[in-house]
Parts: structure tokens; C-alpha cells; sequence
């Protein structure tokens, strides 16, 4: 024989979880290879002899020992060692703080004393577009601009 069949899809034939291909080509195999016909065996003995032992059950005072040695660690810890977070939150949160932190100071540093608040700028337009005193035309107008350098400041 060339090539031997792998331990583990003879353990997968054995348990009948091959598909119909490899199982064919599994069986006309055993049939002709001796030392792959003998793993099978050997392992259908083992099978056969663990079915064969007794399962054994963990003693129930054992059980209940783990039990009460596993709840009294648990409650020997200080409070803040079985409340603490994962390791992974800790660089995660100091980067939430750090976004807040920069948040507010980028807010704070762009509102200046001299700036007046949108609100009032965009109620101011309306109101002068209801009044008539910002003619729409000159808005679109090629020449805005140069109408707007045109207008002189008056001083109070």
C-alpha cells in the first residue's frame, strides 16, 4: 500500500460520521491493508472495553467540600477585587475620558467672547428678510460683494 489511512478518519469511520466518498474509500482500504484493518480492530477493543467500565460518581461530601472551598474564596477577596473590572476596560475607559476631556476643551476653545451664537444670527436674518431691509437679489447678485465693500460704516 502507498498510503496508510490517518488515525483520526478511522476513528471518524468508526463512528460513523464520514461522508459516503471517504467512507468507500476508507472500506476498500481495510479491505486490502492489514496494519490499517488492525488500528480499526484495536480500536473497536477499546471501545468495547471502556462501554464495559463502570462509570464512577464523584462522591457527594467532595462535591459539596469543592462547593464551600470555591464560595469561601470568593468571599475572603476584598470587595473591590471581586467587583473589579477587566483589564481590557481600563485603556478603554481612560480613552473615553480623554475624548470627553478634549471634547469640551476643543468647545470651550472655540467660542470666543467676540462670537455671537448662530441663533441669533440666523433670527436676525429672517427678520430682516421679513422687513425688506436684505433684498434677496443682492444675495445672488454677480456683484455682492463689491456692494457690500460699497456700503459705508456709520458710527454712532
Amino acid at each position: 500500500m502507498k498510503e496508510h489511512i490517518d488515525s483520526e478518519t478511522l476513528s471518524a469511520y468508526l463512528d460513523g460520521c464520514l461522508e459516503t466518498a471517504q467512507l468507500d474509500r476508507v472500506l476498500n482500504h481495510i479491505k486490502v491493508c492489514v496494519i490499517c484493518a488492525g488500528e480499526v480492530n484495536a480500536y473497536v477493543k477499546v471501545r468495547s472495553v471502556l462501554k464495559r467500565t463502570a462509570i464512577k460518581n464523584m462522591p457527594l461530601d467532595l462535591a459539596a467540600d469543592l462547593r464551600l472551598a470555591a464560595a469561601k474564596k470568593f468571599t475572603e477577596q476584598p470587595w473591590w477585587i471581586q467587583w473589579r473590572l477587566p483589564q481590557y476596560w481600563v485603556p478603554a475607559t481612560g480613552m473615553a475620558i480623554s475624548l470627553l476631556v478634549w471634547g469640551w476643551w476643543m468647545q470651550k476653545s472655540f467660542v470666543s467672547e467676540d462670537s455671537i451664537p448662530l441663533e441669533t444670527v440666523l433670527a436676525a436674518h429672517h427678520r430682516y428678510l421679513d422687513e425688506g431691509n436684505l433684498p434677496v437679489t443682492d444675495l445672488t447678485a454677480d456683484g455682492f460683494s463689491a456692494r457690500l465693500a460699497s456700503y459705508e460704516e456709520t458710527v454712532e
